[in-house]
């Protein structure tokens, strides 16, 4: 989708655009423009789920997550993921799955997240960037349960990828 770019920011840009909708009228569209992120489902060998307890300056607080990032343009989604769980928390994994995509705000972006379960799990050297304050926490599938049950994790991509994550490892 081609149009105006508004302001641009880091790897992300806000455009406005004509747009033909389905119903064949067309109407002027803001929107942000994403390259794309991944987010990392660590599970160790003991089967405990390794999360991020991250601080996030937009919501001023700290949040359980799973390892995610912004990809490069162009970058392939599993060199990612790769990067970002050895960047973000020090680990490297050995086997690979991947659990598919989702669309976290399709009402005003087109971020698609791509969703992988890491697992065979070795400890490498971690490199945050600096603006990530990020302490490592693990939870058996249980635990995990209980905190997005309670309202303790409320982050909606890691919600989101446990729930794929159990699916996938149901079949």
């Amino acid at each position: 989708m081609s149009g105006e770019k508004l302001f641009s920011w880091s790897h992300f840009s806000i455009c406005q655009s004509l747009q033909r909708y389905p119903d064949g009228c067309e109407r002027e569209v803001t929107r942000m423009e994403h390259p794309g992120a991944v987010v990392i489902v660590p599970i160790g060998g003991q089967g405990e789920f390794v999360l991020e307890r991250q601080y996030r300056a937009a919501v001023d607080r700290w949040l359980l997550e799973f390892p995610a990032g912004t990809m490069e343009r162009g970058e392939d989604p599993l060199e990612c993921a790769k990067r970002e769980l050895a960047e973000e928390v020090g680990l490297a994994a050995q086997h690979w799955q991947n659990l598919g995509t989702m669309l976290p705000a399709p009402g005003f972006c087109n971020e698609v997240q791509h969703l992988f379960l890491a697992q065979e799990l070795s400890v490498v050297s971690a490199n945050p960037d600096e603006d990530e304050i990020i302490e490592m926490q693990r939870f058996n599938q249980r635990d995990l349960t209980e905190q997005i049950r309670s309202g303790a994790v409320i982050d909606s991509k890691t919600v989101a990828a446990f729930y794929r994550t159990l699916l996938a490892l149901a079949d």
